[in-house]
């Protein structure tokens, strides 16, 4: 008799070891699935984020395309004059090529913001004497050559012999800082749609 309630006795407690592991198990699967449910919502709400994100950056792309386009097309001419000796040396080769005779030729530094990405610019206070015709080309070959230039200042009178006529300007040349752009790249393209984009040869 003691032999058969001892029986019974384990096979409860066999009976209730299966339920509490069945229990445990059955826990721990609910567990399993609210964690893979809660990563498929994470997962769903990143895939959502990124094609939100992708979508803004594709209508950026497009809104910035026709100011982006100018910008590149700007850029190189503004690289071409980094400090004052680039820009000095650029208006001399225009006279050069140009081929007037130029009477007179001063620089001094202009005033600016010295983060920026045009810190300074260059004024160079020129005289010419010259036949007329000779200095309006040499302008027009300057405008090409110099896009980013300036006139700020111009006179004209007529010469001392012959055709020659008496010119005296200021040009004014940016002078671009590139480390700039890191911080604040929106600079170099405001207000680009007032202004052409440069002549290529």
């Amino acid at each position: 008799m003691k032999d058969k309630q001892a029986a019974v006795v384990l096979l409860i407690l066999v009976i209730l070891g299966l339920a509490y592991g069945a229990d445990q198990m059955r826990k721990r699967a609910n567990d399993m699935r609210s964690e893979a449910e809660a990563a498929k919502v994470a997962a769903d709400n990143a895939e959502t984020q990124r094609l939100v994100a992708e979508a803004s950056l594709r209508n950026i792309k497009e809104e910035t395309d026709q100011l982006r386009e100018f910008y590149r097309s700007w850029l190189p001419h503004l690289e071409a004059v980094q400090n004052v000796q680039a820009g000095e040396a650029k208006v001399i080769e225009t006279i050069k090529l140009g081929g007037v005779f130029s009477t007179s030729q001063q620089f001094e530094d202009g005033t600016g913001m010295a983060e920026s990405v045009i810190p300074k610019t260059l004024k160079a206070q020129l005289v010419f004497e010259d036949e007329y015709s000779k200095v309006m080309n040499w302008m027009g070959e300057m405008e090409r050559l110099l896009p980013t230039a300036r006139t700020s200042e111009y006179e004209v009178r007529r010469g001392d012999s012959g055709n020659d006529v008496h010119i005296s300007l200021v040009l004014e040349v940016p002078i671009f800082n590139p480390k700039a752009m890191v911080i604040k790249p929106a600079i170099v393209v405001a207000g680009a749609s007032a202004m052409p984009a440069p002549e290529t040869e």
